[in-house]
């Protein structure tokens, strides 16, 4: 919605300028971005890449103990940060606009991953009392997480449920309806960690391991 955009101050008086959202599929191995026109969905474009932290190591529970040390944390948000303005920025030059017409993101991926990316310490999730430092990031600043994009873009970052349950699963819940459904359903996110949920819109149980 446009005029709610403006009234938010996100857009300005021009309705012919573009407007464009970014959807960020944060893996452990591979992150995948899609670029849409928030005006009629229309995807614009995709990519992907190999996750940079993998140099670090394949697995999460490598970069859990790599981000404990001086500077580690750092260095795996910046390497996800640089990762994702590269790729968002050649979806746009090849869709014909910049990153300066992101106005939106939304970004899900295991919680882990997640933490990394703000840069917050996950070792509890590992250690007593094994929880994540957040379940609800919500709707933060691109310009506070280092996106190369709108300087007033808002970015959705998809909640958790604890330590083994991020927001890639919360998103896969929602886009498959599962939360919604009469039936029972069974969904199964294979990763580099693995993920099933079972249930209907009045219950849902799951479990996850390393795939």
């Amino acid at each position: 919605d446009r005029s709610h955009w403006r009234l938010a101050g996100i857009l300005g008086a021009d309705d012919a300028r573009p407007t464009a959202g970014l959807a960020v599929d944060l893996g452990t191995t591979r992150i995948v971005l899609a670029l849409v026109d928030l005006a009629d969905g229309r995807l614009l474009g995709e990519a992907s890449c190999d996750n940079p932290q993998t140099a670090v190591g394949p697995d999460i529970l490598t970069r859990i103990h790599y981000a404990a040390a001086e500077g580690g944390a750092a260095r795996l948000q910046t390497l996800v940060r640089e990762a994702l303005n590269t790729q968002a920025a050649d979806l746009c030059q090849s869709a014909g606009i910049t990153p300066h017409d992101i106005y939106l993101a939304a970004l899900a991926g295991n919680t882990a991953m997640t933490h990394l990316f703000l840069g917050l310490n996950p070792q509890r999730m590992i250690r007593e009392p094994y929880i994540p430092v957040v379940n609800r990031p919500g709707v933060l600043g691109a310009a506070t997480l280092g996106l190369e994009v709108n300087p007033h873009a808002q970015v959705l970052v998809f909640p958790n449920i604890g330590s083994y349950f991020g927001g890639d699963l919360i998103a896969g819940i929602l886009f498959a309806d599962l939360d919604r459904a009469a039936e029972v359903s069974l969904l199964v996110d294979v990763g580099t960690n693995a993920e099933v949920v079972l249930g209907q819109r009045d219950w849902l149980i799951g479990c996850a391991g390393a795939a």
